[in-house]
């Protein structure tokens, strides 16, 4: 029998705090479905693997 790895939930906090964006922003991207997110007994979750692929998509902004 193969083994399926099981990949990491992570609430709005959490999501935010590895984006550096501010865990409202993850709700609002989520309602406007441009970030991937699962509701897991009524609460909104996101894949770890999918917020890294943000982070490496997203540019990054200049030091002003």
């Amino acid at each position: 029998m193969e083994h399926q790895s099981v990949e990491k939930l992570l609430n709005a906090e959490e999501a935010a705090a590895l984006t550096g964006l501010n865990p409202a922003t993850m709700r609002k991207l989520a309602w406007q479905r441009r970030i991937r997110s699962f509701k897991v007994l009524g609460c909104l979750r996101f894949r770890q693997s999918d917020l890294e692929q943000l982070i490496v998509e997203r540019p990054a902004r200049a030091d002003k």
